[in-house]
């Protein structure tokens, strides 16, 4: 593996002419600006990094012991079954577009796939067969649509779309046995609305509603007449607010959902359909609850909490909310919770910091892990960082951050390491110690120090530290990464005159901000898909987002705002970023529109500073086709050796990092 790398570190060094390696070209759909010839000897080391697989867990097939997963990159996956734990995938499906997500039909060999074409996000619905094949799409091809809840006995789709208007995603029913199955009008909705679930005798849906003015409500909706009932908030619901994922009973009685009720964290709670009383089941659970799953039995709830990064998996009663038992499963994340109908087999995905994401299950009465799929990253020849340190740094104002470290092998790449720094999006999201992938090169074979924190705004550590952004305090956010550059260089073990910083979409302006802000301090930034500049940006938002939007960056039609926005918008303060800059963007990006990435580029090259530009004509917000992310990888590893490189190399020496 030296070999692979030390090639084109010792092309961006100046020490072999870029003649002497061969050039990788961009695919067809990608357009650089300001890019050197990429070696193809470092997509070939590259290589072994982006092949590890996972696997994502999808649902149970035709309510048997059978799953469907999600696995592949071509542009973002196939769909398989894994009949019996441990046994090869079997492909199902073979899709051109892009896959979104799955949702098998109870009682039957067939699923739903969601799909958009070319990122623009625009998601279609689509009925496969696992005997023959595709059956065809089941929504008009153009409006927008949310996740599918099927019926129980599997007869009814009920979803969500913005045909209407384009602004509000109203109710539908699709009954896909029908002679021409399309989306009849079930009920009309304002704002962001999705279906969540059917009541256990399938004549109601329960759905989630958020509206213009940013409030969050929870409907039932009768399918024969379409009359609907808010159930929260109500008469005994004051001071609860942001329900979440509502589950019906088994009996039909009771609705168990997520919410916050005053303090600091989500909690579980169990809310009843005839008294409005709403029972909180977590009361001893000093952390968010994520997520969860009812069995069929109505008995027993698989639960799992926020643990500072990681996931722990909890069996509750149902009824009390007393801790029945905690599987022992490894350290990682754990997402998509589904009891296997008519037992009290849980099946979830699982990722770690040492491997991808993979398919496991619990038996929750005896407690049994089964692991039904598996990747085997070490054969793949990839050596995988160990998992990150989990530290807090003080900020400004005293406040401590969380911040994951993945640290390089001090034997291999010994003395203080250059650093990047990863900012994630949102801004009400989370970084958490996950498997790097593709960046697990860049900490193992290029010595980088990978440091990952989560400023304030971020989910995952109390609803005050959420709200600590908004606003008229998106700075403090900034002035987090501030106190982290100011941390690093107290850090013996990492090199503060060598440190590129790296963020995607809200973590893009983050990234943008800091530049301007601490420039001198920055070595260079990679802003893939970031806000420039705010006022542009919410300029050309749809309705209903920018009407999300406004709870979290301020209202622009205020003056005020107006005037904030031009105080600490990147593009305003342009002429102060003197550092290297890499930016990529996807042409249909519906998020963070083109013209963001294009208007900073051509400032800071006023500046007369480097910069590289990456488009792709047929990607939105972020990369998916497997071609495109190939060469963004490798245009980010050539971007980080050049500009992380030593100042003063002997030319006798052999490097062994950057």
């Amino acid at each position: 593996m030296e070999g692979l790398w030390l090639t084109p570190l010792l092309w961006c060094l100046g020490l072999i002419a870029p003649t002497q390696l061969g050039q990788l070209n961009p695919p067809a759909a990608i357009t650089t600006e300001g890019v050197p010839p990429i070696s193809r000897t470092l997509e070939r080391a590259l290589a072994p990094y982006r092949t590890v697989p996972g696997f994502g867990f999808e649902g149970w097939l035709g309510d048997r012991r059978e799953l469907l997963i999600r696995a592949g990159a071509a542009p973002s996956g196939q769909v398989f079954s894994v009949v019996t734990p441990g046994a090869p995938p079997q492909q199902l499906s073979r899709l051109s577009a892009r896959l979104l997500g799955v949702e098998p039909r109870p009682g039957r060999n067939q699923f739903v796939v969601l799909y958009d074409t070319e990122g623009n996000e625009s998601v279609q619905l689509a009925l496969i067969d696992t005997r023959v094949g595709l059956i065809g799409r089941l929504t008009d091809g153009h409006s927008r649509h949310s996740e599918p809840r099927w019926s129980r006995d599997g007869r009814s789709l009920a979803l969500t779309g913005d045909a209407r208007n384009g602004r509000d995603f109203d109710v539908y029913l699709i009954r896909p046995d029908d002679p021409e199955p399309t989306p009849i009008l079930l009920a009309e909705a304002e704002g962001l609305t999705t279906v969540e679930d059917w009541s256990p005798d399938d004549r109601s849906v329960v759905t989630v509603e958020v509206n213009a003015g940013h409030d969050v409500r929870v409907r039932t909706i009768d399918v024969e007449s379409g009359a609907s009932t808010v159930i929260l908030p109500g008469p005994g619901t004051s001071g609860v607010h942001s329900p979440a994922s509502p589950r019906w009973s088994a009996n039909g009685e009771s609705i168990f959902l997520t919410v916050y009720d005053g303090g600091e964290y989500r909690r579980l709670a169990r809310l009843d359909l005839a008294s409005g009383d709403l029972q909180i089941l977590s009361d001893s659970i000093e952390t968010d609850v994520e997520s969860f799953a009812v069995a069929d039995d109505g008995k027993t709830l698989a639960v799992t909490v926020h643990d500072d990064g990681y996931s722990s998996l909890r069996i509750l009663d149902a009824e009390t909310g007393k801790e029945l038992a905690r599987p022992d499963v490894p350290d990682g994340q754990i997402d998509s919770l589904s009891f296997r109908p008519g037992s009290n087999e849980v099946a979830f995905n699982l990722e770690t910091p040492r491997e991808p994401s993979q398919a496991y299950s619990v038996i929750v009465s005896t407690g049994v892990v089964v692991r039904w799929t598996r990747s085997l990253p070490g054969s793949t020849g990839v050596r995988i960082p160990n998992s990150p340190e989990r530290l807090r740094y003080p900020s400004f104002d005293g406040r401590e951050i969380p911040v994951f470290i993945f640290r390089p092998d001090p034997r291999r790449f010994p003395g203080p390491r250059p650093v990047l720094i990863d900012l994630h999006g949102g801004p009400q999201a989370q970084a958490r110690p996950s498997f790097l992938g593709p960046d697990a090169y860049i900490v193992s074979e290029l010595g980088i120090a990978l440091v990952v924190p989560n400023v304030r705004g971020s989910s995952g550590y109390g609803l005050s530290y959420l709200q600590l952004d908004d606003r008229e305090h998106r700075e403090d956010a900034v002035r987090d990464i501030g106190a982290l550059l100011d941390w690093i260089a107290h850090q013996p073990e990492y090199d503060p005159n060598r440190l590129v910083i790296r963020g995607g979409s809200y973590g893009g302006y983050l990234v943008l901000a800091s530049m301007a802000r601490f420039g001198d301090r920055i070595t260079a930034g990679i802003n893939l898909a970031g806000i420039s500049d705010f006022e542009t940006f919410m300029a050309d938002q749809p309705p209903l987002r920018l009407d999300l939007l406004r709870l979290e960056f301020g209202d622009e039609r205020d003056p005020n705002t107006q005037d904030f926005f031009r105080t600490i918008s990147p593009l305003r303060r342009a002429d102060q970023i003197t550092s290297p800059l890499l930016v990529v963007q996807g042409r249909n990006d519906p998020r963070v529109p083109v013209a963001e990435a294009r208007q900073i580029v051509d400032a800071v090259r006023e500046n007369g500073v480097p910069v590289w530009y990456v488009l792709a004509e047929n990607e939105g917000h972020g990369y998916s086709r497997a071609e495109n992310l190939e060469f963004l990888r490798a245009v980010e590893a050539t971007f980080l050796v050049e500009h992380l490189r030593k100042t003063r190399l002997p030319v006798d020496s052999e490097p062994s990092s950057p």
